[in-house]
């Protein structure tokens, strides 16, 4: 699972994604290639902190891919301006 921080300006564009968002790919944004996965549904983007009334909590999502990306895929996904930080959350491990 991967887990970014993403701006401000594309966080209030998933939050109007309900209108459309061929409105604002009219307008050209640097963001145009990340929508086009997220309308293929490719990448999914989830709040980690869903309800949050924090400006900065509310930019931190949970994304999760479909299928598995090649590792040229994945950086194009990680290098999008769309995105302040993008990582890979480790797996979880038990302890000893």
């Amino acid at each position: 699972m991967y887990q970014a921080i993403i701006t401000e300006t594309f966080r209030q564009l998933l939050q109007h994604q309900q209108g459309s968002l061929e409105s604002h790919r009219a307008a050209g944004t640097v963001a145009d290639p990340l929508l086009d996965l997220i309308q293929q549904g490719i990448v999914h983007l989830e709040p980690v902190f869903p309800g949050s009334t924090d400006a900065q909590l509310r930019r931190h999502y949970k994304v999760s891919l479909s299928h598995q990306l090649s590792p040229a895929e994945i950086e194009q996904v990680r290098s999008n301006p769309a995105f302040e930080s993008f990582y890979e959350k480790p797996a979880d491990e038990l302890p000893m």
